[in-house]
C-alpha cells in the first residue's frame, strides 16, 4: 500500500525511521477506511516533520486587495508542516513597525513567492516597493539559486523585471491543484539546497562525521556509511570525511 501515495518516493527519502512509520501507519488507515485513524496519523506525521527538521521560510509579497487568496495560500503552505510561510496579517505584532518587520522578513526568506494579478501589476505604491527590496535582496544570492517564484493569480501580464523566472499559474479553479504541486516542487528543491541529509537514513547531518562521495557529493552520516561502504548513487567506495 505504499506504492499507492503520489509522493511517496521522493518525500520517503526525507524522512527518518519514525516518519516512514508514519507513512506507513497512514497508507494503512486510508486503505482499511478508518478516517480518524488517518487523520491523527496526519497530525502525527505533521508534528514529526516539524520537529525534526529546519522549516523553509516563505515570504508571500502581495497586493492588498489579494489578500484573501493570498491568505488561503499561507493556509495551504502552513498546513504543509515543513513550510513557515509569511504573511503580514498573520505575523505583524501591535505596535511593531510593519514596513521594517517586512523589509527584515523579506532579508530572512530562503524564498519569496511574489503573488501577481491584473490589479496588482498595475498597482502603484508600496507594493511595488516591496517588489523592489526583493529584486535587491535576489541581486547578493549566488546565481542559479531559488528565490523568486512569481504566482500568477490570474491571466495577468508578468512584469517584466520578474520576466527572467519561471512563474506559477495559480488559476483557474481546476488548474489550482496543479499549480500548487508545482510550487510545492520548487520550495523542495529550495529546502534540499539548504539542508544536507544522509542518503541512507535520509536524516538531516551535520558538519561533524559527516562523508561526502568523491564520486558524486552525496552525502552520508559516518555510521551510515559504515554499513554500506558504498554510495546508494554511484556505487563508488571512494569518500572524504568533513570534519
Amino acid at each position: 500500500m505504499l506504492g499507492a501515495h503520489k509522493n511517496s518516493g521522493a518525500e520517503k527519502r526525507h524522512c527518518s525511521f519514525i516518519q516512514l512509520r508514519v507513512y506507513y501507519e497512514i497508507e494503512s488507515t486510508k486503505w482499511t477506511g478508518n478516517c480518524l485513524s488517518f487523520l491523527f496519523c496526519r497530525i502525527i506525521l505533521s508534528i514529526v516533520m516539524s520537529a525534526t527538521d529546519r522549516k523553509l521560510r516563505v515570504f508571500l509579497c502581495h497586493a492588498s486587495q489579494d489578500k484573501p487568496i493570498v491568505r488561503e495560500l499561507y493556509q495551504r503552505l502552513l498546513a504543509e508542516g515543513w513550510i513557515d510561510p509569511w504573511l503580514d496579517k498573520e505575523k505583524l505584532l501591535p505596535g511593531q513597525a510593519w514596513e521594517l518587520e517586512i523589509e527584515k522578513s523579506v532579508e530572512d526568506a530562503d524564498v519569496v513567492i511574489v503573488c501577481l494579478s491584473k490589479s496588482s501589476v498595475a498597482k502603484e505604491g508600496y507594493y511595488q516597493k516591496e517588489i523592489k527590496k526583493v529584486l535587491d535582496v535576489a541581486d547578493e544570492k549566488p546565481e542559479g539559486t531559488i528565490f523568486i517564484i512569481p504566482l500568477r493569480l490570474d491571466n495577468c501580464q508578468l512584469p517584466r523585471r520578474l520576466s527572467k523566472w519561471e512563474y506559477v499559474d495559480y488559476f483557474p479553479v481546476s488548474y489550482k491543484p496543479t499549480g500548487y504541486g508545482s510550487l510545492l516542487g520548487g520550495l523542495r528543491s529550495k529546502l534540499d539546497m539548504i539542508i544536507k541529509r544522509c542518503e541512507f537514513c535520509g536524516d538531516q547531518i551535520s558538519e561533524k562525521l559527516t562523508i561526502k562521495c568523491k564520486e558524486c557529493g552525496t552525502f552520508y552520516h559516518l555510521k551510515c556509511w559504515e554499513k554500506i561502504g558504498t554510495c546508494l548513487i554511484c556505487q563508488s567506495g571512494e569518500s572524504e570525511m568533513l570534519m
